[in-house]
C-alpha cells in the first residue's frame, strides 16, 4: 500500500513545486519522513505528507511571500512587493 500514498504525495509536492526533480522529490520525502522504531528496536520511515508538501514548497517560494525564489529580489526576506531594498 505504500506506493500510491507515496506517488500521490510526490504528484502534491510537483502540484505546489514543478521545477524539482525526481531525485528532489525523493530526498525531501526521506528526509520529512517520521522514523519510529519496532519492539525489536529497528528504525523503518512512515511517510509525512504535510511536511513533504511543506518542503516542497519551501523550495519554490522560501520566505512565503507568493513569488517563486527563482523570481523573487529577496528569498530569503518577505516582500511581496519586490521593494528594491532588501531588509534581514
Amino acid at each position: 500500500m505504500a506506493a500510491p500514498h507515496v506517488t500521490g504525495v510526490a504528484g502534491l509536492m510537483w502540484s505546489v513545486n514543478d521545477k524539482l526533480t525526481s531525485s528532489e522529490v525523493k530526498q525531501i520525502l526521506m528526509d520529512t519522513a517520521d522514523r519510529r522504531l519496532t519492539h525489536e528496536g529497528r528504525e523503518y520511515k512512515v511517510l509525512n505528507a504535510k511536511a513533504a508538501v511543506e518542503e516542497a514548497k519551501h523550495r519554490w517560494d522560501a520566505d512565503d511571500d507568493g513569488i517563486p525564489n527563482d523570481a523573487d529580489n529577496c528569498p530569503g526576506t518577505y516582500n511581496p512587493e519586490q521593494a528594491e531594498v532588501c531588509f534581514p
